[in-house]
């Protein structure tokens, strides 16, 4: 039992743990991978512009699920995100799960639409997470359910100077006509 202790002491020793590092992602790295291969502690810092979902390989959404993350954009001169994060597709543009704990900083997210059976949240889609927001705009999103711009379930959100404007949200039935823009 002893030398099995010591096996495994040794294979831990060898086998560093993944450090959080900073990472520049210009508009034509393909973001949704990015973050997909990140680490917990990662801070990822986006050129000025629109990062545009490819959807291949990795899809038409970024996923974070259960790791520490940062987003950050860069800033105009007047102060305003000039960092964009776009998919135009039927998909939330971010997707924060399982423990996620994210901060989204400097970001315009814009033209997201959940529709079909991913129908909440056009620019995010928030469960069991927590979420910080600082200087970001969610615009011209929108959902075919809940939360045009944002959908949050089982979570925390914190928006600090952000601006959402020209959502929407609607549903399919004749008697209900979508439950939240924001």
């Amino acid at each position: 039992m002893r030398s099995f202790q010591l096996l495994v002491g040794v294979v831990l020793l060898l086998c560093p743990a993944a450090k959080a590092e900073t990472i520049f992602v210009g508009v034509d790295d393909y973001l949704e991978n990015i973050v997909e291969e990140a680490n917990d502690g990662d801070v990822l810092v986006l050129e000025a512009g629109d990062h545009v979902m490819s959807g291949w390989p990795g899809g038409y959404q970024i996923v974070i699920s259960g790791i520490t993350l940062t987003i950050r954009g860069a800033v105009a001169s007047d102060g305003s995100p000039a960092s964009g994060i776009t998919n135009g597709q039927t998909d939330s543009i971010i997707r924060c799960l399982s423990g996620a704990n994210v901060l989204l900083e400097n970001l315009d997210i814009h033209h997201g639409e959940a529709i079909g059976t991913a129908d909440r949240g056009g620019a995010l889609y928030i469960s069991s997470s927590s979420v910080t927001m600082r200087n970001c705009t969610i615009r011209s999103n929108r959902a075919s359910d809940y939360g045009g711009g944002v959908y949050c379930t089982s979570s925390t959100l914190l928006a600090d100077n952000c601006e959402f404007r020209s959502n929407s949200a609607w549903t399919h039935t004749w008697n209900d006509l979508g439950r939240g823009g924001a």
